[in-house]
């Protein structure tokens, strides 16, 4: 028959042996290097939590460089709301972009509303503006009123935000999850009303963000850091 191949247990049980000393020996050392990292992320995110978002962006940041998938969606948060930050959405998609590539969720759904606004890539220059009509012959413009619930938002004279709060695939879903936000959220939404707003990808699949507002602009602010506390996404939306 075939030869059996020689076994050694005793050789074996030793390299098992010195393998499990060196893992004593490494491991504490591996967890002790990850301890500033998680030290780092917590200190962030309670950073944001109170408002203090010079702080979250100074310990979020160096992480976010470093590859933290949770840390790239919370600086892309920071810039898109202009939280401690000037207001920069390409900057947020740069971020958003590189935590999706991790498979963050939020991320990816953070990118959908930024490709609807045309900032999923880097934006192409401005339309040159156009010939002004003759005076007493200006035609007024009529945007239809958005595909929205009842109540919808009215347009606010001056800078002003809206939040926006869910994308879901209808506008049937896009009701239900306001209501179903509102009541989760009803300190922070009661006072305010909803708009419902389709939008279409590139590859034509069409989404439906769901809306709340107006807002002044450091009200939406602190409305989405409330929002996001309880684990809901918002993302302030200028409208100036």
């Amino acid at each position: 028959g075939m030869p059996e191949i020689p076994v050694r247990p005793v050789a074996m049980r030793g390299n098992v042996r010195n393998h499990l000393r060196l893992l004593a020996l490494v491991m504490p050392f591996v967890f002790a290097q990850n301890l500033p990292a998680h030290a780092d992320l917590d200190a962030g995110l309670r950073a944001v939590r109170i408002q203090d978002f010079s702080t979250a962006m100074s310990h979020l940041l160096p992480l976010a460089n470093a590859g933290n998938p949770t840390a790239q969606y919370e600086v892309g948060v920071l810039y898109s709301n202009g939280d401690g930050v000037p207001q920069d959405l390409s900057e947020a998609a740069k971020w958003f972009r590189l935590a999706e590539g991790h498979g963050d969720l939020e991320a990816k759904n953070a990118l959908a509303f930024l490709e609807a606004l045309g900032i999923h890539e880097p934006p192409p220059p401005p339309p040159p503006p156009p010939p002004v009509a003759p005076a007493g012959n200006t035609p007024q413009s009529s945007s239809p009123a958005p595909d929205a619930l009842p109540g919808s938002a009215p347009s606010a004279p001056g800078p002003h935000a809206m939040i926006q709060i869910a994308s879901v695939q209808s506008e049937a879903v896009a009701i239900k999850e306001w209501h179903r936000l509102q009541k989760r959220h009803s300190d922070e939404l009661s006072a305010v009303n909803p708009s419902v707003e389709p939008f279409t990808l590139r590859n034509k699949e069409v989404l439906y963000r769901v809306m709340a507002g107006p807002f002044d602009i450091e009200s939406a602010r602190a409305a989405c850091v409330k929002l996001r506390e309880k684990g809901d996404t918002c993302l302030v939306v200028r409208r100036d």
